[in-house]
Order: C-alpha cells, then structure tokens, then sequence
C-alpha cells in the first residue's frame, strides 16, 4: 500500500511474497527446552518473551509498563528480552529501574541460533509491541506453536493472521489485558498455539520461490 501510494504504482502490478523460515523453529518438547534454559541460562520461572535487538525504537518501554501492571495484579511470570543492546538501550534500562522491576526482567543477551528454538517453545508468551515493516522473530514464534501478542503497527497484523491477539501500539492496559487472558485461559492459550502453526504454513521457501517464478511468468 505505502509503494502503491508514494510511488504511483498500481496495486495490481505488485506481489506480496513472504519468506520462509529456517526449519529449526518447529514445536519441541517444551519440557526439554525448559530444561535447557534453566542449565544454561538460569531461567527457572515461567515467562514471556521478546526477542529483536533491545532498542527503545522496538517499543519496549510500553511493553514493560504493560508487565509492571501484570506484576501488581499478581502474575508471577518473568519477562525475557533476548537481543543485544541497541540505540536507546538507556531508555530499556530507565524504565526498568522507574517501574522498580530489574529482579524480574531477564536480559541474556545475544542469544546463538542454536538455542532461540528452545526460549519460543519454553514461553508462555510471545510479545512484539513494535512498529515493523515485518519482523521474522514473529515468524520464528509461530513456527514454534507459541501464543503470540503483537501491535497494531506496521505489517505485522497482516503476516500474524488469526494467530496474535492484536493490541493498538502504545495501549499499555491492552498489552496487559491480552497477556492475562491468555495466561488464565488455557483454552485460548491453546488455540492460539494451533492457530501460529497453521498460519505459519504459508512462511515457506518453496512458496516463495514458486511465486517468484510466476512474477517472472
């Protein structure tokens, strides 16, 4: 829509043709993956997730306000933000000691490939409160079979499908109202497992490329 509008190209004369993802982003046993994250990370807890490169930009600050209001009505989760300290890393860290929540936020860093399966499958909860064009971490959740609670911004609805529950950019109370949801229904949590994994089917490279071959056609 943004190429169509600012370049004048018509709509019909562009195709919108989605990557794949690696196969190693698949349901594991969750047991095992927790297993790994408490030897290797020390992560014993439950938790939520957020993976992308830790910057103020990604909209993190809105995400930790939305847990400090899951933390005062009584969720024990910890929150997980796995990436390398980017641009305006400061602001992450301000909030966090404003919110009075350093104890609770894990931050392993740069996590290896090897083990990022492992943190998607272990969670309870994939959160992505940014406005991205679209963001594959989003694509590794789902291929996972995790739940998944994502903003309003950018691409992302569109590549999310039914698999997300959707919240506007900045609405604090609605992350948080959306995380409790689907921590206290069990029910919701596991159609939202199913519903990732059928909407990840269309992420595949033998799509892509067959597609690609048809724009040439």
């Amino acid at each position: 829509a943004e190429i169509s509008k600012r370049y004048g190209v018509p709509p019909e004369r562009i195709s919108v043709i989605y990557p794949g993802s690696d196969p190693e982003y698949r349901p594991l046993d969750r047991q095992k993956c927790k297993k790994l994250l408490q030897e290797k990370y020390g992560i014993k807890e439950p938790f939520l997730l957020f993976v992308s490169t830790l910057e103020a930009k990604k909209n993190v600050p809105t995400l930790l306000r939305a847990y400090k209001q899951l933390k005062d009505r009584g969720a024990r989760h910890k929150i997980v933000l796995v990436g390398r300290k980017g641009y305006g890393y400061s602001e992450i860290e301000t909030a966090m000691k404003e919110l009075k929540i350093e104890n609770d936020v894990i931050t392993p860093g740069y996590v290896p490939f090897s083990d990022l399966p492992a943190f998607y499958n272990a969670a309870d909860i994939f959160v992505f409160p940014a406005y991205d064009s679209f963001n594959m971490t989003v694509v590794d959740a789902m291929k996972c079979g995790c739940p998944i609670v994502a903003s309003n911004g950018g691409g992302g609805p569109e590549g999310l499908g039914k698999a997300a529950i959707i919240v506007g950019l900045f609405d604090t109370t609605g992350y948080a109202n959306a995380i409790e949801s689907i921590l206290k229904d069990k029910k919701l949590a596991s159609s939202l497992r199913k519903k990732s994994i059928k909407e990840a089917e269309k992420f595949s490279w033998e799509k892509a490329a067959r597609k690609t071959i048809a724009v040439y056609e």
